[in-house]
């Protein structure tokens, strides 16, 4: 009889021990993507198990900030089966080359990176995406349901390059670009070196029909009042938000919310601050509740490009 138990602890413990394989969530996994321009950008990314069912989600720091900043929330995203990556844009963390003409190499100055230098971020962005179709071809996630969150200059690069990817016409056999369907913006700035968010406001996509979060720390004047005055701008175009629980949970799209902090940016990630909790509150909202509307599709060009 002693037998019979002990044999029966054994196999429940190897069950446990088979359960916790099964459910263990995979490392982070150090990748690199080449923009168009010549410019290697590292990135982690942070693999689900939810296959074509996982919300994949990009995540772009701000000013001298790199993609270590934003660890912490992407392992707990991944946690909860979503699949994030987090990359250094030019200039910041380990992206800090690009390609000459001749084929050698320079660091980027970053002090004197400004204007038409930071735009040109979006290319960063679009190779971290063009990573994702493949791993959407692979059938480990579903690229209809992309978000894409940014921390301050982050937020402006995050508008610019939805603009841009709802730019992007789909050919009659294969649908390109048109993906991102929301985006999470932390403590957006009006103008930063150069760069201004006039221009992707000013976009029907990303100022009227894309889910929006913005998160900001209230005791900061300048930031709270540039994040209100983005706020403001897009709520003419989002129509009046529900003021019920229930309907706000089904329909509403536009989100502000204001931390009792003067932190800002990817600060506002912090334990303790209700930031965390609104934007997994938002995500399971408006992009994990809502996968059947945005169907898995493989995205192969016929041409032999994913895009």
């Amino acid at each position: 009889m002693a037998l019979l138990v002990g044999s029966s602890s054994v196999f429940a413990q190897a069950k446990t021990k088979e359960d916790e394989e099964k459910d263990k969530v995979p490392d982070p996994e150090n990748v690199t993507v080449e923009t168009n321009d010549g410019v290697t950008i590292k990135a982690t990314y942070y693999a689900s198990k939810l296959k074509k069912k996982a919300v994949p989600i990009i995540m772009l720091h701000g000013w001298e900030g790199n993609r270590g900043d934003f660890h912490l929330m992407a392992s707990v995203l991944q946690k909860q089966g979503y699949a994030v990556i987090c990359p250094d844009l030019r200039g910041h963390g380990q992206s800090l080359k690009y390609k000459l003409a001749g084929g050698d190499t320079e660091d980027f100055e970053l002090e004197k990176m400004k204007g038409a230098d930071l735009e040109k971020m979006v290319r960063d962005v679009e190779a971290v995406k063009k990573f994702l179709v493949v791993k959407n071809n692979a059938g480990e996630l579903n690229i209809e349901a992309l978000c894409v969150v940014g921390a301050q200059l982050g937020c402006s690069i995050a508008m610019m390059w939805s603009a841009e990817d709802w730019n992007v016409r789909s050919l009659p056999s294969f649908k390109q670009g048109q993906d991102v369907k929301a985006m999470v913006l932390l403590s957006p700035v009006e103008s930063f070196r150069g760069v201004t968010t006039r221009g992707p406001l000013g976009h029907p996509i990303v100022k009227a029909k894309l889910s929006t979060l913005i998160c900001v720390g209230k005791e900061e004047p300048k930031p709270h009042g540039d994040a209100k005055r983005m706020h403001s701008a897009m709520l003419r175009f989002h129509g009046k938000q529900p003021t019920d629980e229930k309907e706000a949970a089904k329909k509403q799209d536009l989100f502000f919310v204001e931390d009792e902090t003067s932190l800002q940016g990817t600060d506002l990630l912090r334990n303790g601050l209700q930031t965390p909790a609104e934007i997994q509150k938002f995500l399971y909202l408006r992009l994990s509740l809502k996968l059947d509307d945005y169907e898995w599709t493989e995205r192969k060009n016929p041409l032999g490009s994913e895009k």
